[in-house]
C-alpha cells in the first residue's frame, strides 16, 4: 500500500540518518531508496532551508508533529523539487526514538502561485495608481507614487520631493521621476536656504519662475545636464510645519501657468495627509509588531519557565501565600514520596516539620510586607512514607504589576545525606580531639615522671656539676612538657598561643636560676604555632635564657651595677613578625661585627644558617650583662648548650647573629608560623 502512494513516506532515526523510504522517491528525485537509506537527510537538502529543517527535526525529537516546505536536491545534481514534510515523533514507550513522516511534491503548486502573484501584482499596480495618494502606508511609497502621478498625468520632465531633515538642517531628495531623475543621485541634499526649494521652506510660499533666468532664487547645480527653463516649488505643509518641497521643472520657458499651480499645490496637500497617515501607520505597525514580539516573548518566555520547571534537578514548588501548593515539578514529588495532585490539596504547614515553621513563616511575613524579595532556609519534611527529609530551600516571591503577591517560587535541594554526614563527621572529629588531648596529656604526665625521676637521682648525686648538667636537662624536659601542656589545655591541638607560652616559660626559668636583681620580660606578637615550630623555639629560648641568667650576671658585676646610675640588670625575650616596627637592634649597624677568618666563608662573621625569607618570625633574647668574650666565635662553640641552638636553628631553616651591645643579643628568624588566635580555656 505505501509503494503505491503518490507521496513518500519515511522514516529517521534521532540523528537523522534515513531509516526507510518508499519507492516513490525514485519517480520524484531520481534516487532509489537504496541510494537514500542510511544517509543523513542533511546531504540533499537546500542550504538555505536546512538551518529550519534542524529546528524543526529537532521539535520533532522533543514531542511536536511538525509542518515545513523546502527544497532538495534532484538526482541530477542541477534542480530543486519543492516539498511539504508533514512528521511525527516515533515513540517506545516513553522514548522518541525517530521521526516518520510524509512528503509530498508542492513544486507545480508554487509554478502557479508564482504566476497567480505576478498577475495579482499587475493588477495590484494598476489599482494603486488608481487610488489617492495619501492611501498609502509607507513614506517612501508615498512620495514615489506622487511624483510618479505627477509625471504620468501631467508630463512634466522632472518632479521630485524635498524633505527637510530637521537634525541636520538640510533638505534631502526622498523621491525623483522623469527624464531628469538620472541627474540626481539617491539622498541628494541641498542647504536649507539654497535655490528656490529653500526659498519656499523659509518662506512657507509657493514660487513659479516661467524664465528661471530672471528668478534671483534659482540655481542650477548641473547647467548641463538640466537645461531647465521653467520651475514650480510648492511647500509640503501639514497644519503650521513645512515638511518639505513639491518642485517641479521643465526645459519650456512659460510652461506653467495659474492653474499648475493650484493643482500642484492640492497635490502637495494631499501629499502632507498622505504623509501624516503614513507615519501614523508606521507608528501603529511597530506598535503592533512590538507587542507581537511582547507576546511572542512572553510565550516563549513562559514555555522556557514551563520546560526549566519540569525538568530541574531540584524540587521546583509554586506556592501560594497562604501556604497552599500550586504546582510542583517531578523532582519535588520525588523528594517528598507525594503526587502533584496530593500536593495541591496540601498545606505547606501539613508537610514541613512543626519545629521550623516559626522560623519560616516569619521570613514569608517579612517578604509579603516588602521587606525582603527572598530568603534561604534549612527545613525538614515529613515524607510521605514517614522519613524525615532535610532540604535547602530558597523563596523567591514574585509580584505582578502593581506590586501585589503573587506566588512564592521554592527551590528544594534535598541535603538530608549532607546532614547524615556532616554529622558523622562532627563525631568522628570529637572522638578524635578526644584521642589527641588524651596523648598530649600522657605525653605531659610522662615528661613530668621523668623530671621527678631525674630529681630524685639530682639529689642523690654529689658531683656539683653533674648535678648542675641534670637540672639543665630537666628545663628542657620541662619546656618539651609545657608545650603538651599548652596544648592539652587549647581548643587547638596542633598550634599553640606562643605570647602566653614564652610567659610561663620564661617564669619557670626565673624561678629556677632567677637572680632578684635581674628583670626578666617577654614582649610576643600575638601569632601561633605548629608545634614543630613552638618546640624548637621554647629550647632556643631555655637555652639563651639559661645562658644569660648563669654567666651574663656574675656577683661582682650586680654589686657594681646596684650602686651606678643606669638601666637595671634585664633579659629580654622579644619574639616579632620580621618588619614589625618594634624592632630591636640592626645586624647592619649594631655592634661589632667580629670577624673571624675569610668573611667570603661559612662562619666568617658571627652568623649561621641561610638568610630566610622576608615575611618571617624574629626571635631575639637580649641581655645587658658583661657580654661575650672577645674570642667568641659562634662556628666553634663546643659546649652542648649552643650546639643544641645552632641544631635548633637549623631544624628551623632559620638563621641565627649575635650582636653586642652593652651586653649580647641573639638574634634568630625562622619561618612556621600560622597567623589567627586560639584563646585558652
Amino acid at each position: 500500500m505505501v509503494e503505491s502512494l503518490n507521496d513518500v513516506i519515511f522514516s529517521l532515526d534521532v540523528n537523522g540518518i534515513v531509516t526507510y523510504i518508499s519507492p516513490v522517491v525514485e519517480s520524484l528525485l531520481g534516487y532509489t531508496p537504496e541510494e537514500i537509506t542510511g544517509q543523513s537527510f542533511n546531504e540533499l537538502i537546500y542550504p538555505d532551508d536546512l538551518s529550519m529543517l534542524r529546528t524543526r527535526f529537532e521539535r520533532s525529537l522533543k514531542g511536536h508533529s511538525e509542518s515545513s516546505e523546502f527544497r532538495i536536491l534532484a538526482r541530477n545534481g542541477k534542480d530543486f523539487v519543492f516539498l511539504r514534510a508533514s512528521s511525527q515523533p516515533i515513540r517506545d514507550g516513553e522514548k522518541i526514538v525517530g521521526v516518520i513522516g510524509v512528503l509530498t511534491d508542492i513544486s507545480e503548486r508554487l509554478k502557479s502561485e508564482t504566476r497567480l502573484n505576478k498577475q495579482s501584482g499587475q493588477l495590484k499596480l494598476l489599482s494603486e495608481i488608481a487610488k489617492e495618494i495619501d492611501q498609502a502606508h509607507e513614506v517612501k511609497e508615498v512620495l514615489q507614487r506622487a511624483v510618479e502621478l505627477t509625471r504620468d498625468l501631467f508630463g512634466y520632465q522632472h518632479v521630485g520631493i524635498f524633505l527637510i531633515d530637521q537634525d541636520r538642517q538640510v533638505l534631502v531628495l526622498r523621491a525623483k521621476a522623469g527624464e531628469f531623475a538620472t541627474v540626481f543621485r539617491e539622498e541628494h541634499e541641498l542647504d536649507l536656504h539654497q535655490g528656490m526649494v529653500g526659498w519656499v521652506c523659509e518662506n512657507g510660499r509657493s514660487l513659479l519662475a516661467n524664465d528661471v533666468s530672471t528668478e534671483p532664487s534659482y540655481i542650477n547645480l548641473y547647467p548641463d545636464l538640466l537645461p531647465t527653463r521653467s520651475e514650480l516649488t510648492v511647500p509640503i505643509r501639514l497644519d503650521d510645519e513645512i515638511l518639505g518641497v513639491l518642485d517641479i521643472q521643465s526645459s519650456q520657458q512659460n510652461d506653467f501657468d495659474e492653474t499648475d499651480l493650484l493643482v500642484e499645490e492640492t497635490l502637495a496637500d494631499q501629499i502632507a495627509v498622505a504623509l501624516k497617515n503614513a507615519r501614523l501607520y508606521q507608528s501603529l505597525e511597530q506598535e503592533l509588531a512590538e507587542r507581537r514580539q511582547a507576546e511572542s516573548a512572553l510565550r516563549e518566555s513562559e514555555e522556557r519557565f514551563r520546560s526549566a520547571f519540569e525538568k530541574a534537578p531540584v524540587g521546583m514548588v509554586l506556592l501560594h501565600p497562604t501556604g497552599w501548593f500550586m504546582r510542583v515539578n517531578q523532582s519535588f514529588e520525588r523528594m517528598v514520596g507525594y503526587q502533584e495532585a496530593e500536593l495541591v490539596v496540601m498545606n505547606f504547614r501539613t508537610l514541613a516539620h512543626p519545629d521550623d515553621l516559626q522560623t519560616h513563616e516569619e521570613m514569608i511575613r517579612r517578604a509579603l510586607s516588602g521587606a525582603i524579595d527572598a530568603f534561604d532556609a534549612e527545613l525538614r519534611f515529613s515524607h510521605k512514607d514517614g522519613r524525615e527529609i532535610w532540604a535547602l530551600v530558597r523563596s523567591q516571591l514574585l509580584r505582578n504589576p502593581r506590586g501585589e503577591p503573587l506566588y512564592f517560587i521554592l527551590h528544594a535541594l534535598d541535603i538530608t545525606e549532607r546532614r547524615r554526614a556532616d554529622a558523622e563527621l562532627k563525631a568522628s572529629l570529637a572522638e578524635k580531639e578526644v584521642l589527641l588531648n588524651e596523648v598530649h596529656h600522657r605525653v605531659k604526665n610522662n615528661l613530668e615522671v621523668i623530671l621527678s625521676l631525674a630529681d630524685m637521682q639530682s639529689r642523690r648525686l654529689e658531683d656539683k656539676s653533674a648535678r648542675e648538667s641534670l637540672r639543665l636537662l630537666q628545663e628542657r624536659i620541662r619546656t618539651i612538657a609545657l608545650v603538651h601542656e599548652s596544648l592539652y589545655r587549647s581548643h587547638s591541638l596542633a598550634f599553640i598561643h606562643i605570647q602566653k607560652y614564652l610567659q610561663k616559660l620564661t617564669d619557670n626559668l626565673y624561678m629556677a636560676f632567677g637572680i632578684p636583681d635581674v628583670i626578666m620580660s617577654v614582649d610576643a606578637a600575638d601569632v601561633t604555632l605548629s608545634v614543630d615550630t613552638a618546640i624548637p623555639c621554647g629550647l632556643i629560648v631555655t637555652e639563651l635564657v639559661t645562658n644569660s641568667l648563669k654567666y651574663a650576671f656574675p656577683a661582682d658585676y650586680l654589686i657594681e651595677r646596684r650602686s651606678a646610675a643606669g638601666p637595671k640588670p634585664e633579659i629580654r625575650v622579644v619574639l616579632r613578625e620580621e618588619g614589625d616596627p618594634k624592632k630591636v637592634g640592626d645586624p647592619k649597624k649594631v655592634g661589632d661585627p667580629k670577624k673571624v677568618g675569610d668573611p667570603k666563608k661559612v662562619g666568617g662573621q658571627k652568623k649561621v644558617g641561610d638568610q630566610p625569607a622576608s615575611g618571617q618570625l624574629v626571635l631575639e633574647v637580649i641581655d645587658n650583662g658583661i657580654g661575650l668574650s672577645t674570642d667568641f666565635n659562634l662556628q666553634g662553640l663546643g659546649s652542648l648548650g649552643f650546639r643544641l641552638v645552632k641544631s635548633l636553628v637549623g631544624q628551623l631553616h632559620g638563621s641565627l647573629e649575635v650582636l653586642e651591645e652593652n651586653g649580647t643579643h641573639f638574634r634568630i628568624e625562622f619561618a612556621g608560623r600560622k597567623r589567627g588566635d586560639l584563646h585558652e580555656q
